[in-house]
């Protein structure tokens, strides 16, 4: 049972043994009134096997990652006006991968088109926004690659 003021990653992408993995990391969120929000160290991932369709685990975070920044390490979280706008917004990332993942596949074979490139930089600046910086070496760790990928396709 995961505690109500948990957060989780934006899905992590990894190539894992001919298996495309799907990561999240869960941690725990502290309101700091005035402040931003301070989050844990991250206490548990999941995995889904994307190849197969099939949940791999949930088990704790045990990954020695040293995060950025110094504790209590703070998160600026983006804010909605209305509740819906959540939701749109990440319909739209969700669309983000449906459309990069087969390109991540692919390796990037042959010259990507502008409608793919305009995908990755809005991708990026999803990334950007929803990312928790001092997480983002767990970032590196669980779906450096297809970053990397992406960040070199909105180039």
């Amino acid at each position: 049972m995961m505690p109500r003021q948990r957060g989780v990653t934006l899905p992590m992408i990894k190539l894992e043994h001919d298996k495309l993995v799907l990561y999240r990391v869960f941690y725990l969120k502290v309101p700091r009134p005035g402040l931003p929000t301070a989050i844990s160290y991250p206490t548990h991932v999941a995995s889904f096997d994307l190849t197969s369709n099939q949940f791999i685990a949930l088990r704790k975070f045990d990954a020695k990652i040293r995060l950025a920044g110094e504790e209590p390490w703070a998160v600026q979280f983006h804010t909605f006006d209305k509740p819906g706008d959540i939701i749109a917004e990440f319909d739209r990332i969700w669309k983000c991968y449906d459309a990069l993942i087969p390109l991540f596949l692919e390796h990037g074979k042959g010259a990507p088109t502008q409608a793919e490139k305009t995908k990755a930089r809005e991708y990026m600046g999803y990334y950007e926004r929803h990312a928790e910086k001092p997480l983002k070496p767990v970032y590196d760790f669980y779906g450096g690659e297809f970053l990397s990928f992406v960040a070199k396709l909105a180039h």
